[in-house]
C-alpha cells in the first residue's frame, strides 16, 4: 500500500518521484491558482484549509492514493463515507448504454435536485455538470474519424450516472467502461480557458476547447477523476446545497486526480484494497 503524505505548499512544492503521493495542504488560493499548481507541479491533490471539509477531503486524498481502486469501485463511498441511514442520504442512480441520448437523464436528474432541501439554488449548476459528464462519455461511443454523434456508434458501452446527498452537499458522477480519459488533459483544458480568458474561450471556443471542464470546475467546490486504462473512467463533483453558483465559485476549491495507467481490474483488486 502507497502511504500518503502532505507537503505545506506555502514552503514549496519539492519536486521529485513522491509527488504522486502527496497531498498539497494550502490557504487561499485562486481556483485559478489550484490548477495552475497542478499543471506544473505534477500534484494531483491539493486541499484546502480554508474550504469546506478539510479533513474529510483530507481522508479522500489519502484514500485515493493508497487505496486506488476504491475510487473506481466505490466513488459515492470514498467521498462521503457510509450512508448511515435513509433519513439522512437521498441517492440517484441510472445506467445507459453509451449511445443513448442524454435527454434520457437529464429529466429525471432534475427531478431529483429539485427534490432535495437546498437543491433548486444549484439546479441549473447540476443540470450543467450531468449534461457534460453524460455527453463526455457518451462520446466514446463514435470513433475518432467520424463526426461526433454522427451516424452509428462503432463502440459499444455503458455510462452509469450517480448522485447522493446528505443534509450539506451533493456529490455528482459518472462512470463509463471505456476508460479513455487522459486526465491530465482536463487539467490542460481548463488551464487554456484560464491563459485566453474565459470569455474569448467561449466565444470563439469549439468542443475541443475545454469549456465544458472549465464550467464544471468552476461550478463545484471538489473534483474528482480517475480511470482504470481501457476500463473504466469516474468523475465526480461536490456541490454544496443552497448556495448560489457565484457563492460556490467563489468557494477554495479542492482537486483530486487519479492518474493510474495499468490499474488491475477494478473487480479484481477488491483483496488489494481490504
Amino acid at each position: 500500500m502507497t502511504a500518503a503524505r502532505r507537503i505545506d505548499i506555502a514552503s514549496g512544492v519539492p519536486i521529485s518521484t513522491e509527488i504522486a503521493k502527496s497531498i498539497g495542504v494550502a490557504t487561499g488560493l485562486s481556483p485559478e491558482a489550484v490548477i495552475r499548481l497542478v499543471h506544473s507541479t505534477g500534484l494531483r491533490h491539493i486541499v484546502q484549509q480554508d474550504g469546506m471539509r478539510f479533513d474529510a477531503e483530507c481522508s479522500i486524498a489519502e484514500r485515493m492514493i493508497e487505496q486506488p481502486n476504491l475510487f473506481l469501485r466505490d466513488p459515492l463511498g470514498t467521498i462521503l463515507g457510509p450512508t448511515l441511514g435513509a433519513e439522512q442520504h437521498h441517492r440517484f442512480g441510472m445506467v445507459f448504454d453509451a449511445a443513448e441520448k442524454k435527454g434520457l437523464l437529464l429529466g429525471p436528474f432534475g427531478d431529483f435536485v429539485a427534490g432535495l432541501a437546498g437543491g433548486r439554488t444549484i439546479w441549473d449548476s447540476a443540470l450543467m455538470i450531468a449534461d457534460e459528464f453524460f455527453t463526455n462519455a457518451s462520446k466514446n461511443a463514435w470513433g475518432s474519424t467520424s463526426g461526433l454523434f454522427q451516424g452509428e456508434p462503432v463502440h459499444s458501452g455503458t455510462i452509469e450516472f450517480f448522485a447522493e446527498a446528505n443534509a450539506d452537499l451533493l456529490v455528482i458522477g459518472c462512470r463509463d467502461t471505456f476508460g479513455r480519459l487522459a486526465v491530465q488533459n482536463i487539467v490542460e483544458r481548463i488551464k487554456a480557458c484560464y491563459d485566453k480568458g474565459v470569455a474569448d474561450s467561449i466565444r470563439y471556443g469549439n468542443s475541443g476547447a475545454g469549456i465544458g471542464s472549465f464550467m464544471v470546475f468552476d461550478a463545484c467546490m471538489s473534483y474528482y477523476a480517475g480511470v482504470a486504462r481501457g476500463q473504466s473512467t469516474v468523475v465526480c463533483v461536490a456541490v454544496p446545497l443552497g448556495l448560489s453558483r457565484r457563492a460556490v465559485a467563489a468557494l477554495p476549491k479542492n482537486i483530486h486526480l487519479l492518474m493510474h495507467a495499468n490499474l488491475k481490474s477494478v473487480k479484481d483488486s477488491v483483496k488489494d484494497d481490504e
